[in-house]
Parts: structure tokens; C-alpha cells; sequence
């Protein structure tokens, strides 16, 4: 999938040579496409252009390695994966945050908001872009990383910023007194994203 032209970044947190410089040394003996992008570092890395670090360098260790796929190389494209569509769901969506497109992702029951469309890969995926939430009894229950996405920052319809004591009780998992209207809130300390807190007769419970 890498583009002609385009760097690819192999790092890991391990002193194996299995996981560091065999691993470059064996995917360049299969992809002779690609090339070693020597990194001028003081390290112990057994092989010329890599890097390494130890202890000695105030890290617990790590290695890596930065490769560039040959201009006159090729790419293939993925197919696209199948968004889904589900009422109750995109009902929320609308009602919560301020989105003209999305893409809706169903996994394992979980469902996943996207900006932009994913490509079909298989094998195991982490998240299928943010996790929204979950369907529960025809009732949709949202997840706290939905309200803590860095690239849906001003995208939520409904904002609220704790003072210190509500800071307290909310992380406390108490509730919280407020003057709001009844939504699903995106609740920030100091304008950092703590999660959601759903307000029902002036109350926002976490």
C-alpha cells in the first residue's frame, strides 16, 4: 500500500536482534522495491544505517529503521470496506455531533465512526477507526473514546467544562449539579477531553 516514493518507519522497544536488524535485513532480501534510508546516530545497531538504543542512551531501548519504496515502484489499492447503516445509531450521530460525512463501521457487535472510508484488510484489526459505541436493547450506549477524539475536536454539539470540584466528582464517579439541558455531553478540564457525562433534570451523571 505504500506509495512510490513514499518512507516507511520500522521501530520497536526491543534489544532482539530476531525483532530489529534481521527483520530489515529480511524484508529487504524480499522487497528489493525498498531501500535502506541510512540514519546518521551514534548507536549499537549491527547493521549500517539503523539505529539503536540502550539504557545508556536514557531510553529502555529501541530500534529503528526508515526505508523509501523506489519512485518507479507500484502500489496496489484495497478495496474499500463496507459501511453499514443502522437508524437508531446515525440518529445519534446527528443529534450529537456536527458531522456532514462519516463513515459507520460495524465490528463484534461495536460499532466505529470514520472520516474517511477504510480499506479492507484482512486479519485482526484494533478498531475500525473511533469506537462509537454499542446497541444495547435498541438503545445506544457511547463510549468515552468517542468523546475524547483529537480529530473530532469541534465536531460535538455539546460541550461542557467542569470546574475543579465537578473535575473531583467526576472523576469520582459522582454526579454533577449543573444548569444543562438534557444531552449527552463532551466533558473537558481546561478544555482537555475527559469522556461524556449524560445530563438528565440538571444532573450529569458519569
Amino acid at each position: 500500500m505504500l506509495r512510490p516514493g513514499g518512507t516507511l518507519v520500522y521501530s520497536t522497544c526491543t534489544f532482539a536482534f530476531e525483532e530489529d536488524e534481521d527483520q530489515i535485513a529480511s524484508f529487504l532480501e524480499k522487497h528489493n522495491d525498498m531501500k535502506l534510508v541510512p540514519i546518521e546516530m551514534d548507536s549499537v545497531s549491527k547493521l549500517k544505517g539503523t539505529v539503536k538504543l540502550s539504557f545508556l542512551d536514557h531510553t529502555e531501548g529501541q530500534f529503528f529503521a526508515l526505508l523509501k519504496k523506489n519512485s518507479e515502484g507500484s502500489s496496489s489499492h484495497l478495496k474499500e470496506m463496507k459501511a453499514v447503516k443502522d437508524r437508531i445509531v446515525e440518529d445519534f450521530i446527528q443529534d450529537n455531533l456536527l458531522l456532514d460525512h462519516y463513515y459507520l463501521y460495524k465490528n463484534n457487535e461495536h460499532y466505529y465512526l470514520s472520516l474517511k472510508p477504510l480499506p479492507d484488510i484482512k486479519g485482526n484489526v484494533l478498531r475500525y477507526g473511533i469506537y462509537l459505541g454499542d446497541l444495547i436493547k435498541k438503545r445506544f450506549e457511547p463510549s468515552h473514546h468517542l468523546y475524547r477524539a483529537n480529530s473530532l475536536k469541534g465536531k460535538y454539539r455539546y460541550t461542557y467544562d467542569l470546574d475543579e470540584q465537578q473535575y473531583d466528582d467526576f472523576v469520582s464517579g459522582k454526579e454533577i449539579k449543573a444548569n444543562l439541558d438534557d444531552h449527552y455531553y463532551q466533558l473537558t478540564y481546561k478544555g482537555i477531553a475527559l469522556g461524556y457525562g449524560k445530563c438528565a433534570k440538571g444532573m450529569i451523571k458519569n
